[in-house]
């Protein structure tokens, strides 16, 4: 995955959903904690030169842990960046329910794109 035409800019994304050959969901993981569930601006950052390579119009970012809600941000030309938490604390069982909330979370995502597209 590249940021630009001249394929100068490499991108790798933690998070990436491919189907024939086009990207219909990208995120990254952050293995940090940070305090304010708004999430870090080079974070956001990065996030968004995702989903702005493979040409979608949200991506996700997911934290390690936060101590506040998580957001939503929606750029002026419609882009929607998730941030996510994943809280590591808790006895396995918990982190895999945690695991599986956001992963279908991330379905739906994916899933809106699929229609959206098709509408």
């Amino acid at each position: 995955l590249y940021l630009d035409h001249a394929r100068h800019v490499r991108l790798e994304p933690d998070i990436s959903w491919w189907e024939q050959g086009a990207c219909c969901l990208v995120g990254d993981v952050k293995y940090k904690r940070t305090t304010t569930g708004d999430g870090n601006n080079a974070d956001l950052y990065q996030v968004l030169a995702y989903a702005k390579a493979t040409q979608l119009d949200n991506a996700t970012l997911i934290y390690a842990s936060t101590e506040a809600e998580t957001a939503t941000h929606r750029t002026p030309d419609g882009t929607s960046i998730h941030v996510e938490a994943l809280s590591l604390d808790g006895e396995p069982n918990e982190v895999l329910e945690e695991i599986s909330e956001i992963a279908a979370r991330l379905r739906e995502r994916r899933a809106v794109r699929q229609l959206s597209a098709i509408a």
